[in-house]
């Protein structure tokens, strides 16, 4: 008979673990150890796991095949605020029951003690139970909730510089032009937010599927993030069934003086380039710091102006996923689209120095602009036909976008930013968005994270909006400059039937494509 001992403190760590009489120091040790024996179906005995990473991640799953993880009653507390969960390079991979949280947290919480009379600057004190001024320099913004209701009270306010006034005291200056933002609400006791690394460089997303097929997440509660809560990037028919992201406001591993306003720091469920889109059944996220749900392909740049069937592209961090036979989007600086296929690949010439300067001006990412092989490599695409493009223009993968895409029910919002942001063609069916303080639906691509495209087939209906900032849904295709929109027929095939709108921002419907 298989022997099964641990002991275990409350609110600590295991101490000791013993499975058929070997014992293991961390939950990571036990799993792969179950791995490494052949096993398939992986039960994890229930309880609290604390864990430090190892190289860059918690849990680590590379080129696995055929495995389920059953974590049902097991909370894995992960010790730096880095990867909780990276699953790569795997197929049919499922991990169910789990829930996930950081100590510390990735994030500090305190409350406004006073401030100047134009509300520019901030004192603000920390609460008990939340950590100190040590890595206070990593945040660049912050959010404010109600003392009372416990709810965004305000937009994100972005940081100009900081005071230290003692450990848990500083003085706060926003950035300039947030002097004349109309809308400046917060009172004396009102609550903020900070996201804080653990230590400085410590970051990333908590779970993270890459390069998969098949993956399954069920049952899953995440509490924090210190980005985004699930990634999966260039994966294929990830399932996120029954997932929740919520604040632990109850509950907690630890005494707090005031209970945990936010959940995650930034995106809850953020899907990039899918061969075939994520399904997001029953799933839920709340209180993070940026959109809820967002899908969308990824866009490279257009070097020269063109007008013949060559196209000089840049490759981005290496990847160029493009080959001969496949669709493209054209998305010109006009935000009119067209399509064509690629005909030949080779490589193009080198930027020239008078396009290093011009690219390092753009109004895009910051990070794009430091990582020398998102521009390093460039391709000459031959296209199957002439057309007229500008530089600056983008081009996708239209095969690796994210179409086919599902949400089926769930609850989303009380976000600083969008409820659900979609760049695909897809179906959102019966969720509910509330209080989200951007739009609750957006269907457009973004020029500054080249993130895209334009649907060409979308559905969203029976959904219930309640309460939102901006437009209930919005579908667009703005100019570079973001001051006008295309022609009509960038985005095809748009569905909208029986939803409903309560106490929405008007225009309920924004439609310019």
């Amino acid at each position: 008979m298989k022997k099964v001992f641990f002991l275990a403190c409350v609110g600590m760590a295991f101490v000791c673990c013993s499975f058929g009489g070997e014992n293991f120091s961390n939950l990571r040790d036990f799993i792969n150890g179950e791995i490494a024996a052949g096993k398939k179906i992986i039960k994890v005995p229930e309880g609290r796991y604390e864990l430090e990473p190892s190289k860059g991640s918690h849990l680590l799953f590379d080129g696995l095949s055929d495995i389920s993880i059953d974590a049902r009653g097991v909370e894995l507390v992960c010790k730096q605020t880095v990867n909780a969960i990276l699953v790569r390079n795997c197929k049919n991979f499922k991990i169910e029951g789990l829930s996930i949280d950081y100590d510390p947290l990735p994030y500090t919480q305190g409350k406004i003690v006073a401030m100047s009379e134009d509300k520019q600057i901030h004192e603000i004190e920390l609460f008990g139970g939340y950590r100190g001024l040590d890595m206070i320099g990593e945040a660049n913004r912050y959010e404010i909730f109600d003392k009372q209701k416990r709810i965004l009270k305000t937009i994100t306010y972005e940081i100009k510089s900081y005071e230290k006034l003692s450990d848990r005291k500083l003085r706060v200056t926003k950035r300039d032009y947030l002097k004349n933002h109309p809308f400046k609400n917060e009172e004396i006791g009102d609550i903020v937010v900070f996201s804080m690394p653990s230590r400085k460089g410590a970051g990333g997303h908590a779970v993270m599927a890459l390069n998969s097929v098949g993956v399954t997440f069920k049952d899953i509660t995440l509490y924090t993030s210190p980005a985004f809560g699930f990634y999966d990037g260039e994966c294929d028919k990830v399932l996120y069934d029954s997932v929740r992201i919520a604040r632990r406001d109850k509950n907690d591993y630890a005494v707090r003086e005031v209970p945990r306003v936010r959940s995650l720091n930034a995106d809850g469920f953020h899907s990039g380039s899918a061969a075939c889109g994520p399904t997001y059944l029953n799933c839920e996220c709340s209180w993070n710091g940026d959109d809820s749900i967002a899908v969308h392909g990824s866009y490279y740049l257009v070097w020269s102006d063109c007008r013949g069937d060559s196209l000089r592209v840049s490759s981005r961090s290496g990847k160029f996923p493009f080959k001969a036979g496949d669709k493209i989007e054209i998305f010109k600086t006009d935000a009119s689209v067209e399509y064509a296929k690629i005909e030949e690949i080779s490589r193009g010439s080198a930027p020239t120095k008078e396009e290093i300067v011009w690219f390092e001006t753009l109004p895009i990412y910051p990070v794009f602009k430091t990582t020398k092989s998102f521009y390093g490599d460039i391709y000459t695409i031959r296209l199957d036909r002439p057309v007229e493009v500008a530089r600056r223009s983008m081009i996708m993968n239209t095969a690796q976008m994210g179409n086919g895409f599902k949400i089926k029910g769930g609850k989303f919002g009380n976000n600083r930013s969008r409820g659900i942001i979609l760049k695909a063609g897809g179906i959102v069916d019966g969720a509910e968005i509330s209080g989200s303080w951007m739009e609750s639906i957006k269907v457009a691509p973004e020029w500054y994270w080249f993130e895209g495209g334009h649907s060409d087939s979308l559905i969203i209906k029976n959904c219930t909006i309640r309460c939102g900032s901006g437009p209930a849904i919005s579908i667009n295709s703005p100019t570079l400059d973001e001051k006008a929109f295309s022609p009509a027929g960038a985005d095809g095939k748009v569905s909208i039937k029986n939803n409903t709108f309560r106490y929405a921002f008007n225009p309920c419907i924004f439609e310019l494509p």
